[in-house]
């Protein structure tokens, strides 16, 4: 609550501007300590209520993927982002707003990669996910390239070895 009271000042004094950014700051404070809570925490600090949402009560896989990631549901997680992939790439014709599917598909990847990477650890699945959906004839080709890109990394990451690090100093 002391992080909110600047940004409701801001908005009565109308600087929606810097209201915004602290309520952008704000929200990655919460996300990023949240995200990182141990399951049987998670569950304690987002009760039962909030980890019982059905997908219903949602507007689209995307939304409830992304809500499930929220509250570290991760495998469920990881399958609504592949429907949502699954969906714009099999219907990429028919979609209207190319720039918010084009938004969904990047997303929907880099939190399945986060997941496989930064939750599970797992390079290997890393690189399978991607290489899965690497020259879909209907991938945008910026992100079939940035898609390239970070199957080149896992590759980096794959060999890297922390006991041969040294210390700079």
């Amino acid at each position: 609550s002391s992080e909110i009271s600047p940004t409701i000042s801001s908005i009565k004094s109308q600087n929606y501007i810097f209201a915004q950014s602290r309520l952008k700051a704000i929200t990655a404070l919460c996300v990023s300590c949240h995200s990182v809570l141990s399951d049987s925490i998670s569950k304690k600090a987002f009760g039962d209520y909030i980890n019982s949402e059905k997908r219903s009560r949602f507007d689209s896989d995307y939304a409830y993927a992304n809500y499930l990631f929220l509250v570290r549901r991760f495998s469920e997680s990881t399958s609504f982002f592949e429907m949502t992939i699954r969906d714009h790439l099999e219907n990429a014709p028919l979609t209207q707003n190319a720039e918010s599917r084009d938004h969904e598909l990047y997303s929907s990847l880099r939190r399945v990669l986060s997941i496989y990477t930064k939750v599970t650890f797992n390079p290997d699945k890393s690189e399978a996910f991607l290489k899965k959906y690497s020259n879909h004839k209907n991938m945008p080709k910026p992100l079939n390239a940035m898609i390239d890109t970070w199957i080149k990394s896992l590759g980096r990451w794959k060999k890297f070895d922390p006991n041969k690090m040294t210390s700079p100093h």
